[in-house]
């Protein structure tokens, strides 16, 4: 979102509140914090663009189930 080539969690944060997405701020939090820690190989508390690949799918799927 910001260009920088990463993906942070407070984007990820700001993704899920455009999706509309029914879910209170602490559950979209945890659910944030869950991708990070899933899919952050490197860990350095963001997801590059490999990383961001190698999760889409699932979080894609993720996203269809909730909504």
């Amino acid at each position: 979102i910001d260009n920088s080539g990463y993906v942070s969690d407070y984007e990820l944060q700001d993704l899920f509140k455009e999706a509309s997405l029914p879910l209170p701020g602490y559950k979209v939090r945890e659910i944030v914090e869950k991708i990070i820690a899933v899919t952050d190989s490197n860990k350095d508390g963001r997801i590059n663009f490999e990383e961001f690949v190698s999760v889409r799918r699932s979080l894609w799927m993720f996203l269809h189930l909730i909504s």
